[in-house]
């Protein structure tokens, strides 16, 4: 009764199959295969999902030179209720100009939710010192980047929002791996351990980076790439605080 009063689902549908199942310890869950878990007895209407580009048509991957690159300002996204989104969820005003400066040439894709109830923005990265040149290299040594994870503050915990935007993005979107960073203080890194493959406290930083790419730490360049991705990108906040990053 309390979870269909409250729109939450009994075991969230973005946690991965071998962590469902109620906590122990810290990190530890009791494992079940699917065939123990109870039975669904309660059905609703999902919520609709805009991916941009549809990965269906063309998997996400680096543009080719001469293909035409996803942007921001494109006719199919609302970039005002984007940047509202972004700005109600993280609580803090986005400096459009400047974001827009930094992504819009390295952009993999846009997933939304909703009537932009929630949204995610992926970029392409390229590791300090690899230059972007569309170089065989370049490409090869690409980090794909959740960027942006917002979901607005009336829908956060209810409805889904959140669990449909990470499988979207897991499963159709990057579905061979992505990382992203977190404040060390974020509330929300108990969700990301959760459904992480792995995290690492990045050293000298107030970052915790995140990824669901199989065997990362048994690929010493590609793990090192993705640090140096986390370490290095610059928020675009208008109000220049870089203090609580």
């Amino acid at each position: 009764i309390h979870n269909l009063l409250t729109d939450k689902p009994v075991y969230s549908s973005s946690l991965p199959a071998g962590r469902l199942g109620n906590a122990i310890a810290p990190g530890t869950y009791n494992k079940f295969t699917p065939s123990h878990i109870p039975p669904t007895t309660f059905v609703k209407r999902g919520m609709p999902v805009t991916i941009l580009p549809d990965p269906r048509g063309r998997p996400w991957l680096p543009c080719l030179p001469g293909q035409t690159r996803l942007s921001l300002t494109d006719s199919h996204i609302d970039l005002p209720r984007l940047v509202h989104l972004i700005d109600d969820s993280f609580n803090r005003q986005l400096d459009v100009q400047d974001y827009l400066k930094r992504v819009d040439d390295r952009i993999a894709g846009v997933i939304i939710v909703g009537e932009y109830e929630g949204g995610a923005l992926l970029t392409w990265e390229t590791p300090p010192g690899i230059p972007a040149d569309e170089s065989e290299e370049s490409k090869a040594r690409m980090v794909p980047y959740l960027d942006k994870f917002a979901v607005l503050k009336r829908s956060q915990g209810a409805g889904g929002v959140a669990d449909i935007l990470f499988k979207a993005m897991v499963k159709d979107c990057f579905p061979n791996g992505v990382c992203w960073r977190s404040r060390r203080d974020n509330p929300v890194n108990k969700w990301y351990f959760e459904r992480s493959r792995g995290t690492w406290k990045i050293p000298d930083t107030n970052w915790t980076m995140f990824w669901t790419t199989p065997d990362l730490d048994l690929d010493q360049q590609r793990f090192s790439d993705y640090e140096g991705v986390c370490r290095s990108i610059v928020p675009s906040w208008a109000d220049k605080n870089t203090v609580m990053d």
